[in-house]
């Protein structure tokens, strides 16, 4: 069966109407839900879609903006989908009943669409989403039921992002055989000590701005030694210190990023860096440039 490829953006669309036209095609290609955006002049997005068997994958590029699959939606347009949402730039937060889940450029989010859920971007932002029917993806490939949504491991990410866009790139390029097996193994138990990364960072993103979060302290609320937090992270290619300063000043350029108005020292402190010139001097080195550079 050829599969089926389509591209939308609201480029052409006058800037008062582009609210209405986007929640309008995600209805009828992805899923229903309610869109917003803070930015001047309306919505800018796009996408770009390729339907081939079970599997729907689409690329979507964009401004800052929400999206929202509320309870109303549900009972409006009820029907669940496997969503496993790769975000290729950007950064992101994913607010459940079950808590919330902030992602960075490079993660994925495994979730279901028969639950509620915002997912937020917080500045320009592209993912690819890979979309089957729960049907196909419970009754045909075997998988266990998405209970909850998932961080997914970046080693997992990098292999679905890249049999995804040569499918998108080529309806007959390889891959697309493979997908019902990558998904899978998205669901399958992760290593325990990736298990263990995940579930520290989700803690500290939690906490970036407590200064009592170190890694005895980190190690203490997840219920392991320091040594086995280490080892954890060591997998990961990094130190438990190391991704707590990373988190937090990813944080911090989001901040800034968000509200130029912000002064650089109010930052600083709130994410509990020891002096305003210990964060610019750290800014730098992870970002590139001085924190002041992204107040324009």
């Amino acid at each position: 069966m050829a599969a089926q490829s389509t591209t939308v953006s609201t480029a052409e669309v006058s800037p008062g109407d582009r609210i209405e036209f986007w929640e309008h095609w995600n209805s009828s290609s992805l899923v229903g839900l309610r869109c917003s955006t803070l930015l001047d002049g309306g919505l800018r997005v796009s996408a770009r879609q390729r339907v081939q068997g079970d599997v729907t994958l689409t690329e979507i590029r964009g401004d800052q903006h929400t999206v929202e699959r509320s309870p109303q939606a549900l009972r409006q347009r009820p029907g669940g989908s496997l969503f496993v949402s790769i975000l290729t730039s950007g950064s992101a937060f994913f607010s459940s009943p079950s808590g919330m889940i902030v992602a960075h450029a490079g993660e994925s989010l495994l979730y279901s669409t028969d639950r509620p859920y915002l997912f937020g971007f917080d500045r320009a932002m592209s993912q690819l989403i890979l979309t089957v029917p729960e049907e196909v993806a419970y009754d045909d490939w075997g998988l266990s039921p998405v209970e909850e949504p998932k961080l997914v491991t970046a080693e997992q990410s990098r292999r679905l992002r890249a049999t995804a866009s040569a499918i998108l790139a080529d309806e007959h390029g390889p891959g697309h055989d493979a997908i019902p097996e990558l998904i899978l193994g998205l669901g399958a138990p992760t290593s325990p000590l990736a298990a263990l990364r995940l579930r520290a960072l989700a803690t500290v993103r939690r906490r970036l701005g407590d200064p009592r979060l170190v890694p005895a302290a980190l190690a203490e609320e997840l219920g392991v030694s320091e040594r086995q937090l280490r080892r954890a992270f060591a997998d990961g290619g990094q130190s438990p210190a190391a991704a707590i300063q990373r988190e937090r000043l990813e944080a911090a350029r989001r901040r800034l990023q968000q509200n130029p108005r912000l002064a650089v020292s109010d930052v600083a402190a709130e994410l509990c860096f020891a002096s305003p010139a210990h964060f610019s001097r750290a800014f730098r080195a992870q970002h590139g440039s001085a924190p002041s550079a992204l107040r324009g």
